[in-house]
């Protein structure tokens, strides 16, 4: 029996009919057709992804991926902010691709299929539906956070990819799987670990479940947990050992960030700014229904267990909230669950005439709105001419994917500017996400360094990987006499100029899209280092 249409006992027994479209839908797609539809979509979706990868005048790599995709040119047991384990895999791809953009961002193509797999086989296990699992399948592809995490190439792709293996196989390992099922949570939860430390959190939404379901406590005297927590937590040796031999910086750099070493904002406004934008991260069409529908999750263990699997992430997030505002991406994790739930709860309600005539409309509007994003987020270029018309720039069309563009140009630009200085000159950026990008696409890949953290007052940026590697230390003597090309704006501070003899501007590099100017930069010649103090002010 499909026991995914009804989500739970009391709604099962209720006289109204389903939806006409949801009977037929039934009817039709048997559990072959759904995984054939699961394998044409995922098959269609590599093909096209690839396509527009290649094609010339749409995104360059954002500052995030330039700067991992530097970490792989120098394999390490961890990093400056981040664990090992995205720098690995963007190294393995171009070791095999080559240093090309979309060998850089095929590990979140080949991740964003596992996930929904695992997503698929998720939703199977728990409610033996194939149809349920292609609908969060193909839910999930309408929503911002995936659609943009199967792009770009971060830390997220394989968090999230570990996040959901670690929750399927903890059903698995719960539900007479096994004892070597505890074992792949804990592999999943230390590949996890090296993706991003906070995947240990994961086992927050174990406690949660063991809470809410007190039958399950016995999962915490249990070896195979104690077993998978340990295998788990073997993930921050390499991190541990690479701090050992770096003054701690990462555990600095996280401290931080997350509001352990200092708070920051308002402890009110902050969890408050938090659940506002998860809603949009999430949809809040989406966050509408699980909290709409709320009294048929409880009731039901498997609703239980997918509100447990998320909530225990996302609540850890928020209390860390009142110290420090979280970034956007922080509680996604928590959505591979949600999604699934939300997708169950859609389910119910198709099966209920009544409750389709009233939820029909906004969940269409939900699809409707994911598909037009994807569309944006892949040619919101289109709309440049129309805001440059009305008089909006084009940052105010799309922010974040502005500066995805052009960064190939401000790099063939640098290295005309290069070619005609002395062998052993460098490239000089502001900020550590655009020395990478510089050191991605000049040709030649050059020595690139940034300035950022010695700069002084509001312009001074953080320090980043370049100030623990030796070839870009800029307080290095090697470097004094020589020139560079930098790109960027001069500090008011002056920084810049008093650190060499001689600064030239040599022209502005515009960036137009569909004819529309949408960046620009000032290239520099400058002649003679004359070095440059350490900014030991700097921030972490």
């Amino acid at each position: 029996m499909d026991d995914s249409i009804v989500p739970n006992k009391t709604h099962e027994q209720t006289s109204h009919r389903p939806a006409d479209w949801c009977r037929s839908l039934q009817q039709t797609l048997t559990d072959t057709r759904c995984r054939w539809i699961l394998i044409i979509v995922l098959l269609i979706g590599a093909i096209t992804r690839q396509v527009y990868f290649r094609l010339d005048g749409q995104l360059d790599l954002s500052g995030d991926e330039a700067h991992y995709w530097h970490w792989s040119t120098k394999p390490d047991l961890s990093y400056y902010s981040k664990p090992p384990l995205v720098a690995w895999i963007i190294g393995l791809s171009t070791s095999v691709f080559g240093d090309h953009m979309w060998a850089v961002r095929l590990p979140a193509q080949l991740l964003s299929i596992l996930t929904s797999l695992v997503t698929y086989a998720l939703t199977r296990a728990i409610f033996r539906s194939e149809r349920l699992a292609l609908g969060v399948v193909l839910l999930m592809h309408t929503m911002p956070v995936f659609i943009v995490g199967s792009m770009v190439m971060t830390i997220d792709p394989p968090f999230f990819a570990c996040f959901g293996i670690a929750t399927w196989f903890l059903w698995r390992a719960v539900h007479g799987g096994g004892a070597w099922n505890w074992l792949v949570v804990g592999l999943a939860v230390l590949l996890g670990t090296l993706a991003k430390y906070a995947m240990p959190l994961w086992f927050f939404g174990v406690i949660l479940w063991t809470i809410i379901e007190p039958q399950r406590r016995s999962i915490l005297r249990s070896r195979g947990f104690w077993m998978s927590v340990t295998v788990g937590l073997l993930g921050f040796v390499p991190g541990v050992i690479w701090n050992m031999q770096n003054d701690w910086v990462t555990a600095r750099h996280v401290g931080h960030q997350t509001g352990l070493t200092a708070s920051a904002g308002s402890w009110l406004t902050n969890p408050l700014l938090m659940l506002a934008t998860q809603v949009g991260v999430f949809g809040p069409v989406l966050v509408g229904l699980i909290i709409a529908r709320r009294r048929h999750i409880l009731p039901d263990p498997r609703g239980r267990f997918l509100l447990a699997a998320g909530a225990g992430f996302f609540l850890v997030v928020l209390l860390a909230s009142f110290r420090s505002p979280p970034q956007p991406n922080w509680p996604v994790p928590a959505y591979f669950a949600w999604t699934i739930l939300a997708a169950w709860l859609i389910r119910g309600i198709a099966i209920d005439h009544s409750s389709w005539r009233r939820w029909r409309g906004v969940l269409v509007g939900h699809v409707v709105v994911g598909i037009l994003f994807s569309a944006f987020v892949h040619h919101s270029q289109m709309l440049y001419p129309l805001a440059d018309r009305i008089g909006i720039k084009p940052r105010s069309v799309d922010a974040q994917l502005v500066k995805m563009r052009g960064n190939a140009e401000f790099g063939r630009a640098v290295g005309e500017a290069l070619a005609e200085l002395p062998e052993g000159s460098f490239v000089l950026a502001p900020h550590y996400q655009e020395a990478s990008l510089l050191h991605f696409y000049t040709p030649g890949t050059p020595v690139v360094m940034t300035i950022g953290p010695y700069l002084l007052g509001r312009e001074q940026s953080r320090f980043s990987q370049f100030d623990h590697w030796q070839e870009t230390d800029l307080t290095d003597p090697k470097w004094i006499g020589r020139d560079a090309v930098y790109l960027g704006s001069l500090d008011a501070g002056g920084v810049i100029e008093s650190s060499f003899q001689r600064v030239d501007r040599l022209k502005d590099i515009i960036i137009f899209r569909k004819g529309v100017e949408v960046r620009g930069r000032r290239l520099y010649l400058l002649r003679g280092f004359k070095g440059i103090a350490r900014a030991e002010a700097g921030s972490y």
